[in-house]
């Protein structure tokens, strides 16, 4: 043992004069830590003239990691060659390496290293079985290691494992997904070494996202505990497609880079109740995990009350303490929620919720017409909504409304172009009942095709034969209709633009920051008490919008004098006439809809000054604007001006000191005042009069009021002026005040997040959901060979053994045959299959199309549907009817094909020929027309039986693909002129007598080659072997080479 240890050490060349193994592996992993993760930049040691990387730097999936215990005693080097390849791999003895010596030994086994601790350092494992098992452990044939072979990063292996759940998680992909072969292949070419490295399966996907994920919340915790601000955080509850109840958690603070964050901190689910309490114990839980209990400050909700009873119990949990006049300082409302609140009650009246029930109801019991009529009643909102139903309710209506604005817009002697063709592609947009922003949209974009919409309507009633199919008289819009339309469009404009503005991020300290929503309350109301002027009577006289408003206690102020028309004359002359346009449009309304508008405007003013008295329950929200320095406390002062809001001023400006004296104590700013004064004191030695003067400076310093000295400085004049790193600039000006700043500054507007979180979630946990089961089933059901098939006897699986080895059938290979992809080219056979793809897929549109003939005919869509039905049933008739002739003429399948084919070319002759009054006869010839199952599954079958050869067979059904996919892209486009597609039944007509004599082809091939292996039979003798390459029996026939195989048609 001792002559090999001296003749490796002779043989690396091993001088006395070296740094020492630990301080070249303490180097090189002080480099690794820096990034480096490239192969030439792996770190190393240096040992003679020979490198070596530390195994652990080196990935192999195939290594289990290494249990000896030799371990705690040396060093596992493996050498790599200048070319960067991995040689042999040694255990170095530690503890020579202190005495200044190198001892390698070959780490094939440890018989080597434990024999020479124990005669050189006297050190032995006491347990021996332990010793044993090591040994077996870490003992690996020589022929079974990896040699001359890329060594790879380990960093990068981890790397591509997080990139690789990064895309199946974003891209809402099944865990099979990254072993497709196809995928593997592409990354084997791009780095072989490290698509070896990285585990594929659903097992260590699964494993890996798991691991992940308790990495990524240890890195969130990591930034949570540098956060420079209080953590705010905005929740919500929701309740999945399988019905299960979870909560989100979102966490908004500035990172230790001022940056506005948002992180979700979980999306858990919650057992029992969702009551408030319920809720406030699993976020008490979730932030004891990350560790912030200490550090929340303010929760943003929405209005729910079972929210308020949530954050009651939560922070009380954080601080028993705490008492109810804290608790609402820090809760802050959605302000997404109260303008969804303030909206609906525009568009739905008071009760909103009344009307979306309803609506849900009539529209999942499909009672059309009573649908029609309940919002029929919401007036010309609601008949736009019943026409924008109407026309969308087909694609023939779509088209023939498209058709005719372009015939309208070419016989117009002028239009600009691109605005015309604009509009005329757009699509109506369908409404709902639950979100306001739709009906907005809806509006939005009928104003622009109004002319379109009136042209459609009228051509309907002086063309369409059957009422059914024109637009009901009562959904007519009128003049009068589409002037309201347009007032609802301009007095929901602000409300859509300030929930866009509100609902981002905040990162440059507005666009979703909390001193929006207190200026944009005031802005929509302001907004509204204008329209309020503009719709009042036109005698001035006054009405109960007037007095509603007068009796208001919360936000109103007093009556203007110079309210209504008067006030033109205090406008600059460049905005009176749009002024007084607003006042023409409006007064040209009639009672009616100007009494309706009126009654939208008071129901939605009112929620919104509902919800403004609500604010000031939490200093939070003046505290936001007057800590913005752009506003600062003169904006609430310029706005505030009556008698009543003066006394809010008051009180805003109390609130907001005795917050900050209570959250922010002075003794922060104490000590840091008497740290700067120190030093002052250390440079020079005062007299006694400036020892006088700094004692007199630093109780102004300790006595200064940070809070009122911004105030009175004013305003910051500065556009895009950003909050956030101006306070970051002033910290030492305002060492209290900027971190209370920063505090509010990291709350967010509103709790969106939460919101965005369920959308994903509920794509990911349905899709998901449904992967998994495929997946398991799949895996548990699918047998790998005859022997494995659990739904079959034992007899017929012997059999079944038996008939592959005679049919010469050895099984799935995973190599790639070059003469099978000749062979299949130049296979007029498998050319047919691919034609039996194209041709059978161009009949598909008829499945979609036959019900949308039907129902231009004038059915109403209960109907359609009605009649439609039955198309079912046929085809799986006549599927058994396929079925039943294949069993009676087993060896006659084309012929079954050939007659499959004739029913549906007649139902497609019918359905071309026959007129509108045919009635049932055009019903059942769609039925007829449909059936192309039977004929699609025979082929498949069929074409299935004639093909031999792993590799031929996978590019005959790679061709059936193509063509299949083929047929899928171009048959649609055949099917565009409507009602009664034409075109597209021509198409089926042709393709289908094409597949006719396809069929026919094919078995007149397949019957020539069976006769031509029947006569070389008679003439050679049987049981040919074929050899392969290598002078042995071939074992991957295909069906030409296999002369005893014959062809099924």
């Amino acid at each position: 043992m001792t002559a090999q240890q001296q003749s490796l050490e002779t043989l690396l060349g091993i001088s006395s004069q070296r740094k020492s193994l630990k301080q070249q592996l303490d180097a090189a992993s002080i480099k690794a830590e820096s990034g480096r993760t490239t192969l030439a930049d792996l770190p190393t040691v240096q040992i003679g003239c020979k490198r070596y990387i530390p195994e652990e730097y080196i990935a192999n999936k195939n290594r289990k990691g290494r249990r000896s215990w030799i371990q705690a005693y040396g060093f596992f080097l493996t050498e790599v060659s200048p070319d960067l390849r991995t040689l042999q791999t040694y255990w170095a003895c530690s503890k020579c390496d202190e005495r200044g010596k190198s001892s390698l030994f070959v780490a094939t086994n440890t018989t080597s290293p434990i024999e020479h601790l124990r005669r050189s350092h006297m050190i032995t494992e006491a347990d021996g079985n332990a010793y044993e098992d090591s040994s077996r452990a870490d003992s690996q044939p020589p022929s079974k290691r990896r040699c001359l072979e890329l060594p790879t990063a380990r960093s990068n292996v981890n790397k591509a494992k997080e990139l690789t759940v990064g895309w199946i998680v974003t891209a809402n992909l099944p865990f099979t997904a990254p072993s497709n072969p196809y995928l593997r292949r592409m990354l084997d070419l791009h780095d072989a070494s490290l698509a070896k490295e990285v585990p594929w399966s659903r097992q260590s996907v699964r494993d890996t996202m798991r691991k992940l994920f308790e990495v990524k919340k240890g890195a969130i915790s990591c930034q949570l505990e540098k956060a420079v601000t209080k953590i705010s955080f905005s929740f919500d509850m929701w309740t999945s497609p399988n019905r299960y109840a979870f909560l989100g958690l979102h966490a908004h603070y500035l990172d230790a880079s001022y940056q506005v964050q948002s992180r979700l901190l979980a999306l858990r689910r919650v057992w029992g109740a969702h009551s408030g309490d319920n809720q406030a114990t699993t976020i008490y839980d979730i932030f004891g995990e990350y560790g912030i209990r200490d550090r929340i400050g303010a929760g943003v909700c929405d209005n729910v009350s079972s929210n308020d009873t949530c954050l009651a119990s939560l922070y009380r949990q954080l601080s028993p303490a705490m008492a109810e006049e804290d608790i609402r300082n820090n809760r802050t409302r959605c302000f997404g929620h109260i303008v969804n609140l303030a909206a609906r009650a525009f568009l739905w009246g008071e009760d909103p919720d009344s009307f979306e029930r309803e609506a849900f109801t009539e529209a999942a019991f499909q009672v059309e017409e009573r649908e029609l009529r309940l919002w029929r009643k919401r007036g010309a909102v609601g008949k736009l909504h019943n026409i924008v139903r109407f026309v969308r309710a087909s694609p023939q209506r779509r088209e023939l409304m498209k058709s005719l604005a372009c015939s309208q817009r070419d016989e117009d002697d002028y239009h600009l172009f691109e605005e015309d063709r604009a509009a005329i592609d757009l699509e109506l947009m369908q409404n709902n009942e639950t979100r306001w922003n739709s009906t907005f949209m809806m509006i939005q974009r009928a104003i622009r095709k109004r002319e379109q919409i009136d042209h459609f309507i009228t051509y309907l009633d002086t063309k369409a034969a059957e009422p059914r199919q024109r637009v009901p008289v009562q959904d007519h819009l009128s003049q009068q209709d589409w002037l309201l339309l347009a007032e609802i469009q301009s007095l929901l404009k602000p409300l859509y633009e300030i929930t866009m503005r509100c609902q981002g991020w905040a990162k440059e300290g507005r666009y979703g920051a909390l001193w929006e929503v207190m200026i944009g309350m005031e802005y929509l109301l302001n907004f509204f008490e204008e329209q309020k002027l503009i719709f009042s009577p036109p005698d001035g006289t006054a009405d109960e919008l007037q007095i509603a408003r007068a009796s208001a206690t919360t936000r109103c102020s007093p009556l203007r004098a110079d309210q209504g028309r008067g006030r033109e004359k205090h406008l600059p002359q460049h905005t009176r006439d749009e002024y007084t346009g607003a006042f023409s449009q409006a007064e040209s309304l009639d009672d009616d809809h100007r009494r309706c508008i009126q009654i939208s405007i008071n129901n939605c003013w009112s929620k919104l000054d509902e919800y403004y008295s609500l604010l000031g329950q939490s200093p939070l929200y003046p505290a936001a604007v007057i800590l913005h320095p752009r506003w600062n406390v003169s904006w609430l002062e310029a706005n505030w001006t009556s008698h009543e809001q003066l006394v809010w001023l008051r009180d805003a400006k109390n609130s907001v000191r005795e917050f900050f004296e209570q959250q922010y104590p002075r003794k922060e700013q104490s000590e840091a005042a008497r740290t700067m004064i120190g030093k002052a004191m250390r440079q020079d030695e005062p007299s006694q009069f400036d020892q006088w003067m700094q004692s007199y400076d630093r109780y102004m310093m300790e006595e200064e009021d940070e809070l009122g000295v911004y105030m009175r400085q004013g305003p910051v004049r500065r556009e895009n002026l950003n909050p956030i790193l101006w306070w970051k600039e002033h910290q030492e000006e305002y060492p209290r005040l900027s971190k209370f700043a920063l505090d509010i500054l990291a709350i967010p507007a509103m709790s969106v997040d939460p919101e965005r979180t369920f959308i994903s979630a509920a794509l990911f946990l349905v899709c998901g959901a449904m992967t998994v089961v495929a997946g398991i089933a799949f895996f548990t059901l699918m047998p790998n060979g005859p022997r494995d098939a659990w739904f079959l006897s034992p007899r017929e699986r012997e059999v079944l053994s038996m008939r592959m080895a005679r049919d010469r059938e050895g099984g799935d290979k995973t190599s790639f045959s070059t003469s099978q992809l000749r062979e299949t080219l130049l296979d007029p056979k498998a050319w047919a299959v691919f034609w039996f793809g194209v041709l059978v897929t161009m009949q598909s549109p008829v499945l979609t199309f036959a019900s949308l003939v039907i129902k231009s005919v004038g059915y109403t869509q209960l109907e359609t549907m009605l009649y439609t039905a039955p198309s079912g049933a046929v085809q799986i008739g006549l599927l058994w009817i396929g079925v039943g002739l294949c069993t009676l003429f087993p060896q006659q399948r084309s012929l079954v094909v050939l007659v499959l084919i004739i029913p549906p070319l007649i139902g497609n002759v019918f359905l071309m020929k026959l007129d509108v009054s045919a009635g049932w006869g055009l019903i059942a010839a769609s039925w007829v027309s449909s059936c192309i199952t039977a004929s699609m599954s025979i082929l498949l079958s069929l074409s299935a039986s004639n093909v031999k050869g792993n590799t031929k067979r996978a590019l005959v059904n790679c061709m059936f693909f193509i063509g299949y996919c083929a047929g899928c892209i171009g048959s649609p486009q055949l099917w565009t002129n409507g009602p009664r597609y034409r075109e597209g039944v021509i198409t089926s007509i042709v393709t289908w007598c094409l597949l006719f004599l396809t069929m026919i082809v094919y078995r007149a091939l397949c019957t020539r080659d069976n006769k031509k292996r029947d006569l070389a039979g008679e003439s050679h003798s049987t049981g040919e072997v074929i050899l392969d390459k290598n002078g042995l029996p071939k074992s991957d026939l295909t069906d030409k080479e296999d002369r005893e195989f014959r062809y099924s048609y």
